[in-house]
């Protein structure tokens, strides 16, 4: 299952109050991208966490066009999950960072079509409650200051079934 937490909006945007959570096993590699940043966990071959701030400026900027498809990232130190780990596996690409917080800029927007943004996410997920809460968050963050938005995956097993070649965890559902 994936978890999604809004933080409480801050009356002023303070990026640098909490910090992170913690992305310091040998397996898990923090990154940077355009406008958030990823916990990878090479291991599973997807994001442990990922962490952005959300504003009403960036809601207000006219949604440009979503790429046509993920792609590999790879700037990542290991290899991750690729397209061909999908392929037939019966689950959706689900974005950790939604495109849509982020077409204020076609670099940011790009960046949410890595696959180190995705996690395999059940269809039904997806396009129903998952959706519902996507756009809860941005109603949140439309009407205050700023809402920093902590995105994480969750295992509720050591081992976990896994789709594609190269044996991409599917978080608990």
């Amino acid at each position: 299952m994936l978890l999604l937490l809004a933080l409480l909006p801050l009356l002023a945007a303070q990026p640098d109050r909490f910090g992170a959570p913690n992305c310091d096993a040998p397996q898990f590699e923090l990154a940077v991208r355009s406008g958030f940043h990823i916990c990878h966990d090479s291991a599973r071959k997807v994001p442990l966490w990922t962490a952005y701030e959300l504003t009403p400026q960036h809601l207000d900027q006219p949604a440009l066009p979503r790429p046509s498809h993920f792609s590999a990232d790879r700037l990542l130190a290991r290899p991750g999950a690729t397209n061909a780990d999908y392929t037939r596996s019966g689950f959706h690409r689900g974005h950790l960072i939604p495109a849509r917080d982020l077409s204020y800029s076609q670099e940011s927007l790009r960046a949410t079509f890595l696959l180190s943004n995705a996690a395999p996410q059940n269809p039904s997920l997806n396009a129903g409650r998952w959706r519902q809460l996507e756009a809860a968050v941005r109603a949140l963050a439309a009407s205050s200051d700023a809402v920093y938005v902590v995105t994480g995956t969750l295992f509720d097993a050591f081992e976990s079934p896994t789709i594609g070649p190269n044996r991409v965890a599917v978080p608990s559902l």
